[in-house]
């Protein structure tokens, strides 16, 4: 595997040759050769996944990879790849237009009698994907029905949203500290500023405007840039990382998602149900609802509903929204003096 840059493209692709002799260019649309090479090792995996399936060329689902691979993720074709080579080998084809609906709830019937035992929520996630699958094949002109459209989701409780009291904080923070301490900026800037996890490890420093107290928020989820005000402690953890490339090494990240899991061992030090980084995203979304309007909020998470106007209106208003973010510097604040901690042991 190679990665090399395009004199034209701000992007690291990938030069790959595979032992059938078959060859892959293509763009990891990544600027940090960090994440650029993660991005060509699934870009491989993916590949070479699609040619172990049992799809044909010539084929609908053959057309509909090509169709699919530069606009969904290396993940997301590998789980339509399964669900697809699950659904055609329970049906016996792999042209399966003339099904009905009665079959394909048999398919899901069989899913819940099964003995590995599929949760209402994968069953629903298989429902969703064959329903988009034959959607592209309708249009088409392969299939003349889509069965799945007339398949309701299954109904299962859902564990209600988790979000950190201050007393969960506080024993979060003690036993990153003592078990983690290198990671306890990122876990506390996860807190302050409700960024996701991929956005804060594609942070550059022309990203943050130091004289604003501003973040610029690019490549989201919603393809849309947006604002995030800094609060002084979440300012300071960034400028006591001016020494490093970027404000949030991919080695971090790396590590955060390796097999032994610092979250799950500072959860189970800690002596709390474990904690996840969306935890800390969502607490920062439950606490901010308290002092802003449901707009903002919206657009300070970078949930999908919010326009252009929205963005500006962040970027122009930044001061007093930031004032009110500040009651999350309070929070880590206790949570720092937990059982005798100090600030300064944390920051320096």
């Amino acid at each position: 595997m190679k990665l090399y840059r395009q004199s034209k493209s701000k992007y690291w692709w990938v030069d790959h040759t595979f032992p059938d002799g078959s060859r892959i260019r293509q763009s990891t649309k990544a600027t940090d050769k960090a994440i650029a090479r993660i991005r060509a090792k699934e870009i491989i995996d993916f590949m070479e996944t699609s040619a172990k399936s049992s799809v044909k060329k010539g084929s609908f689902f053959a057309e509909y990879l090509t169709y699919s691979r530069p606009r969904k993720s290396a993940k997301a074709l590998k789980n339509e790849i399964h669900i697809w080579n699950t659904f055609t080998k329970f049906i016996g084809s792999e042209e399966p237009w003339n099904i009905s609906v009665q079959q394909a709830e048999e398919f899901f019937t069989k899913m819940l009698n099964d003995e590995k035992k599929y949760s209402p929520a994968t069953i629903n996630n298989y429902n969703r994907i064959l329903r988009i699958i034959f959607n592209r094949a309708l249009r088409w002109k392969y299939a003349l029905s889509n069965p799945f459209t007339d398949i309701d989701m299954i109904r299962y409780e859902t564990k209600p949203p988790r979000f950190l009291t201050q007393e969960e904080l506080n024993k979060f923070i003690f036993s990153t500290r003592k078990h983690y301490p290198h990671l306890l900026p990122l876990f506390i800037f996860y807190f302050l500023t409700g960024i996701r996890r991929s956005e804060a490890f594609r942070l550059e420093w022309q990203d943050i405007d130091f004289e604003r107290k501003l973040i610029t928020v690019k490549n989201t989820k919603a393809k849309r840039p947006r604002f995030i005000p800094l609060t002084p402690m979440a300012e300071k953890i960034l400028k006591d990382r001016k020494d490093s490339p970027k404000p949030f090494e991919i080695e971090l990240d790396k590590e955060i998602a390796a097999g032994f899991r610092p979250l799950n061992r500072i959860s189970t030090f800690a002596e709390i149900d474990h904690v996840t980084l969306h935890d800390l995203r969502r607490s920062f979304a439950t606490y901010m609802a308290a002092h802003l309007s449901e707009k903002i909020l919206q657009q300070l998470v970078g949930h999908e509903d919010y326009s252009v106007t929205d963005v500006f209106y962040i970027g122009t208003n930044a001061g007093p929204i930031r004032d009110k973010m500040v009651v999350l510097d309070e929070m880590i604040t206790r949570a720092l003096n937990y059982k005798g901690m100090t600030q300064l042991k944390i920051m320096t």
